[in-house]
């Protein structure tokens, strides 16, 4: 396989990856019953917050730290999946410090987001000399299928595993090793 082609699918791999492991926010609010206002608050403010930065991340991008932005965004994302066993001690942490807790895991996500998609949208979209385009629209969507699958393997690991969703980063690790 020519190299541009092991790096473009390596791209798309750890992109279904990050915006599956960064998307279990919808459903995990859900699954726990978090009051809307409060969840709103926690997503909104880790969103602005992260993305705000997004220019600086392309800056970091545009200097030769695509590969690190790309690695390091994708990498930020495992938290989310420290959300399963955090709901099992709501009660112990109370409101306060288990807000503050969903808080941090998800801007941990939002901040890798905000890292990965300027590095990863200007390798896939320079990945030849012809078809930038094409090749754009098929990163976009690797990003959109890991985020629609993200609410049924979150949802589903939650329950058959009592909550243990950390087991999910046994595959996350073993993928971003690979696209390393």
């Amino acid at each position: 396989m020519p190299s541009f082609s092991r790096t473009f699918v390596s791209l798309l791999i750890i992109h279904s990856l990050l915006d599956c492991f960064a998307g279990i926010w919808p459903i995990y609010k859900t699954i726990v019953d978090i009051p809307l206002a409060a969840a709103g608050f926690v997503v909104t403010s880790a969103t602005l917050i992260a993305f705000v930065l997004q220019p600086l991340f392309g800056l970091w991008a545009d200097h030769g730290y695509s590969r690190v932005c790309v690695l390091i965004g994708t990498f930020m994302t495992f938290p989310m999946m420290l959300l399963g066993p955090l709901s099992g001690h709501w009660d112990s942490h109370g409101n306060a410090i288990g807000y503050l807790a969903m808080f941090a895991i998800v801007f941990c996500a939002k901040f890798g987001q905000a890292l990965y998609h300027p590095a990863g949208a200007t390798i896939a979209g320079n990945e030849t000399t012809s078809r930038h385009s094409t090749y754009l629209s098929i990163f976009v969507a690797f990003g959109w299928i890991g985020y629609g699958s993200s609410q049924i393997l979150f949802s589903y690991s939650y329950h058959w595993t009592q909550s243990h969703t950390e087991w999910l980063l046994i595959p996350g690790g073993m993928i971003l090793l690979f696209a390393a």
